[in-house]
């Protein structure tokens, strides 16, 4: 059951209804939590990177698919490599920050083309990839980058 059984029900059309309906008290009624999914999402950006180096994350939605990885500022990148890999990957977009033998530097990649930006600092590493299918090669690919 969804909010309170004794609410009043008003119907109006396109959105048209007396300003006098909404003056009183409101009520907060949340669903009760559920044992089968915590009551907190956990964020990637929030967690600790494990000690192999790195971490993943997959997300779907809207008819896209969304792949991510951080990487802790001990991972540096080959530049020449990751060129080669922001050529080869097929994606609506990328945004990434990579720490690379050069220095570092932020790259946004859309259908305009990829855009190259040196920053001065990062504490880590990270990539995400958007796309409507995501390459199994990818990781792979993107492993290959790190010197």
């Amino acid at each position: 059951m969804h909010g309170q059984a004794n609410a009043d029900v008003v119907f109006a059309q396109q959105g048209n209804i007396k300003l006098s309906i909404l003056a009183g008290p409101t009520t907060l009624s949340l669903p009760a939590a559920s044992p089968h999914r915590p009551t907190k999402e956990v964020m990637t950006a929030d967690l600790t990177i494990p000690e192999c180096g790195f971490i993943k994350a997959i997300n779907t939605g809207a008819s896209f698919n969304s792949v991510g990885w951080r990487f802790t500022e001990e991972k540096t990148f080959n530049y020449a490599k990751l060129k080669g890999f922001f050529s080869n990957v097929n994606a609506e977009r990328i945004k990434a920050v990579f720490i690379t033998e050069l220095g570092v530097f932020s790259y946004n990649f859309t259908a305009d083309g990829l855009t190259e930006t040196a920053l001065n600092f990062t504490k880590e590493s990270r990539i995400e990839i958007i796309s409507k299918q995501l390459d199994d090669t990818v990781e792979a690919q993107l492993m290959a980058c790190i010197n």
